[in-house]
């Protein structure tokens, strides 16, 4: 499993999953290795870092 699939199991049976971010397309907000902390939500706010895959 990697680790794409086990934060999208860890979000449906927790709310809540972690993983490390790899990658400069997110500099200066977020380092690339950061951890980082997924929570489920039903409203999202104007700021809101947002993760979805398509396909």
């Amino acid at each position: 499993m990697n680790k794409y699939e086990r934060l999208k199991n860890e979000l449906a049976a927790a709310g809540e999953g972690r993983m490390k971010a790899f990658g400069n397309s997110m500099l200066p907000v977020l380092k690339s290795g950061s951890l980082l902390t997924f929570v489920r939500a039903e409203d999202y706010e104007v700021g809101d870092v947002g993760n979805t895959r398509e396909g």
